[in-house]
């Protein structure tokens, strides 16, 4: 296993060149482990190591991409970076202040800057509330506008921006098909006009015609509020289209993080390979090596020993059984956790 000390020497080059790039977000050497407990008393008996040392960089303006099966941890880091989950250990440095010591108070203000997009509208929109409602809670909370009229306004401007009118703020969720519902969440994200957004599968619930259409507003709004995203999926395909860079995540750890284009047309973890032969190629008359992955994903309680991958990968080796690797640079800003690379 890695020490410490060992993990945070791998990153020494990323701290190095903040010097030259504009770093909006750090993660460093960060963790969340949820306690599993049994027996009699409740005792803790084992934990859940759901995000275990990931440590990354987002610079300014730039999307990174965040993939993973089910169940690696991405959700949990998203939650965590926000502090809607507690994180175990490790820091988050947001514009030079460290999320993880904040107070509550101090957190609600920090989320004027960082906000974030569910996965689901239906079950993190009030079903209760009016849209109008909803979208201008965020802008009483933080006491951004002086009147129910410039609320109004500021409501019907945010609509506009995500495709849709005012003829909506009265309406209800339930009214709404999932796309309009996505927008309404992506209008609630930026009435307080953030710099960062999590973006937590926001497409995954939604039709494919429908998903395009939000994949398409999410890149205008980029460009037109100069925001910086780190967007979170399963769909290796869809985050090559919209990240500069991509991470890609298994069991609680990064083993791969790169240029997208690089990472895509040239993956050099096995993982890594073995998701992108799984993405349908449209060209029938295209030949690709398929890279099964016939073990079914341990469970994050019993982490195997060494490479927590090495239980499913094809290249297996007796090191690989017994050493865990290091998050190494092999190429200017790519960084890979192999052995054998």
């Amino acid at each position: 296993m890695l020490s410490e000390i060992d993990y945070n020497l791998s990153f020494r080059t990323l701290e190095v060149r903040e010097l030259e790039n504009s770093v909006l977000l750090k993660v460093r050497n960060f963790k969340k482990y949820f306690p599993v407990k049994g027996g009699l008393f409740s005792k803790v008996v084992g934990y859940i190591k759901a995000v275990d040392r990931v440590s990354f960089d987002i610079k300014r303006g730039e999307t990174l991409g965040l993939v993973g099966e089910s169940g690696c941890g991405k959700t949990t880091l998203g939650m965590c970076i926000l502090r809607l989950i507690e994180p175990t250990s490790g820091e988050v440095i947001f514009c030079n202040r460290n999320i993880t010591k904040l107070k509550q108070r101090e957190i609600i203000e920090i989320y004027k800057d960082i906000q974030i997009i569910f996965q689901d509208p239906y079950d993190s929109l009030n079903p209760r509330m009016k849209i109008g409602e909803i979208v201008g809670e965020p802008l009483l909370i933080h006491k951004l506008v002086k009147n129910k009229t410039e609320k109004e306004a500021k409501v019907m401007r945010l609509l506009e921006e995500v495709g849709l009118d005012s003829t909506y703020m009265g309406n209800y969720i339930h009214q709404l098909s999932g796309g309009q519902r996505q927008r309404i969440s992506i209008a609630r994200a930026l009435a307080v006009s953030p710099r960062f957004i999590i973006c937590d599968e926001p497409t995954s619930a939604l039709d494919v015609s429908i998903q395009a259409q939000i994949i398409n507003l999410l890149e205008d709004l980029k460009d037109q509020l100069s925001l910086t995203y780190l967007f979170i999926s399963h769909d290796l395909s869809l985050v090559k289209y919209l990240s500069e860079r991509i991470a890609v995540m298994y069991l609680g750890k990064i083993v791969e993080i790169g240029d997208s284009e690089k990472v895509c047309s040239s993956a050099k973890h096995p993982y890594t390979k073995a998701l992108l032969s799984s993405v349908p190629i449209p060209d029938p008359s295209l030949k690709r090596e398929y890279i099964p992955l016939t073990e079914e994903t341990p469970s994050p309680i019993n982490i195997p020993s060494g490479c927590r991958f090495h239980t499913r990968c094809p290249y297996v080796k007796e090191r690989c059984r017994n050493f865990e690797p290091e998050l190494r640079e092999i190429e200017k800003g790519w960084f890979v956790a192999c052995h054998f690379i």
